[in-house]
């Protein structure tokens, strides 16, 4: 999932982002190949093809980990809702420079932890696919000592030393997975909290920012519930729906709930300056709703209180 940052406030931020992770991921890996060359070589290649090689590798590797990780599924479908509601350019061109330096350095710091995990991902395989290789299959009565020599096979590193891979394959499965959760608890907190609100920030100032309405849905009836839960958030599907309609009762658009009670109706609110907009909740023989009146820089955002 490419980030949004698109031009980098310093040069070290790029340096961060593309570069390291691509020399990291061709020390780590070419030396299959060819275990003599050279750093200086690596580090040149890493300068020339990182901008690229990084967004495809980073990209790929978050597309199959989505397959298998809920955590990493939550970070994507936060990703497409933020994308959804603000507009990413007004709002990183319109902010000081302290807080674009900020903005970037944190997007290279999560860009570099991902590639991390990658690399060190990719890393394993190859050191497992090596050294299978390399011992070849074992006869019934040579399992004890094939093991041994599996465990024991050398890896290669750059500078051509070799290292037994029962000491790379571990450490290797660690940094990726350690990796992979900073990463993904770095997101959450800049498309949780951090973007969120420096976009309502630049929405109340100038406006134009916000691309959709949205909202969310309290349920106080579950508060003796979610006093008892774990802190899990539920993934099964919320049938309800909610309804954006104008003051004289023209629906305007139909929104569902995700897992964790928020909508997002795809309307741009500029289309409907100065009107007083209505979100409704129907359940059963009840009506819940939330009113605004949409302004040029307002915070389109509802909030709907179901009480028992």
């Amino acid at each position: 999932m490419a980030s949004p940052v698109g031009v980098s406030a310093f040069v070290a931020d790029d340096v961060l982002k593309f570069v390291l992770p691509a020399f990291l991921g061709y020390a780590l890996l070419v030396p299959f190949w060819n275990p003599r060359i050279s750093a200086e070589l690596l580090l040149m290649s890493a300068i020339f093809t990182g901008f690229v090689a990084t967004p495809l590798v980073g990209n790929t590797y978050l597309a199959i980990i989505k397959l298998f990780s809920n955590s990493v599924r939550e970070i994507w479908d936060l990703h497409e809702r933020w994308s959804r509601r603000w507009h990413y350019d007004r709002m990183f061109h319109g902010i000081s420079r302290d807080e674009r330096n900020a903005i970037t350095l944190s997007d290279a710091r999560a860009t570099f932890t991902l590639m991390l995990s990658a690399n060190f991902s990719l890393f394993a395989i190859a050191v497992l696919i090596d050294s299978l290789a390399r011992a070849g299959w074992p006869e019934a009565d040579q399992l004890p000592d094939w093991m041994r020599e599996l465990a024991m096979t050398g890896v290669p590193i750059l500078t051509n030393v070799r290292l037994p891979s029962i000491v790379c394959l571990p450490v290797a499965v660690i940094i990726a997975s350690r990796s992979l959760t900073y990463y993904l608890n770095l997101q959450r907190s800049l498309f949780g909290d951090q973007y969120p609100e420096i976009a309502r920030k630049q929405q109340r100032d100038h406006g134009e920012i916000a691309t959709a309405i949205w909202g969310r849905v309290i349920d106080n009836r579950d508060a003796a519930r979610d006093a008892d839960a774990t802190g899990s958030s539920s993934e099964a599907p919320d049938s309800r729906q909610l309804h954006l309609v104008n003051m004289h009762g023209a629906e305007i658009a139909v929104s569902g709930l995700d897992a964790d009670g928020q909508f997002t109706f795809p309307v741009n609110p500029q289309s409907y300056l100065s009107q007083r907009l209505r979100v409704t909740l129907l359940e059963g023989d009840r009506t819940y709703f939330d009113t605004q009146t949409i302004t040029e820089k307002s915070v389109p955002e509802f909030e709907i209180n179901v009480t028992a």
